[in-house]
């Protein structure tokens, strides 16, 4: 079996292991990274457009994550980062697989609390949320491997990246809507 698809599984048991491999190696996991970038993107968008604008947001986030690294005395390179934070969101598509079940059976009823099933739908919201949390831990391991650095380097990473990131979208927003008046 192709080793692109074996590394998901080690993802999964070691992934401090996986990701060194996938960095070293990020050239040759770069179909499988772009397959999956490509399916998290098709997963939240509901038209070309917003599937467009997600590309262009995740990749934005992914090169503030390198060169905030880099900052930290990091030595990631684009697509050792890429790739090693695509395999990390496999367990994030799991969850946005179990949420893409609910707007069928729980939303599109208009959420009448006598008609849903509450204990269902919040085991679900559960399940989804505990899924996204791995992958968040599995992203501050990847970083790490690919970075070559600790854990809380990764972390601070993560969180200056991501201030980084709100600024550059939430500032420019306010200011477009007039919200700041006279400034």
């Amino acid at each position: 079996m192709d080793k692109r698809i074996t590394i998901v599984k080690d993802v999964i048991v070691n992934p401090s292991l996986a990701f060194r491999e996938i960095n070293q190696e990020s050239k040759f996991y770069l179909s499988g990274a772009i397959a999956l970038f490509l399916i998290s993107a098709g997963l939240f968008s509901q038209g070309i457009v917003e599937g467009i604008i997600s590309m262009i947001a995740d990749i934005g986030i992914i090169i503030l994550i390198l060169y905030v690294g880099r900052l930290l005395k990091g030595k990631a390179v684009f697509t050792g980062i890429f790739s090693v934070l695509q395999y990390s969101g496999i367990p994030a598509l799991i969850g946005s697989g179990i949420l893409l079940a609910l707007p069928e059976n729980i939303f599109e009823s208009g959420f009448d609390i006598q008609t849903v099933d509450l204990s269902t739908f919040f085991s679900l919201i559960g399940i989804s949320m505990m899924f996204f949390i791995w992958s968040f831990i599995l992203s501050i391991l990847a970083i790490k491997e690919a970075h070559q650095f600790g854990v809380g380097k990764s972390l601070a990473t993560i969180i200056i990246s991501s201030i980084i990131f709100l600024l550059v979208i939430i500032v420019p927003v306010i200011i477009s809507l007039g919200l700041l008046g006279g400034i």
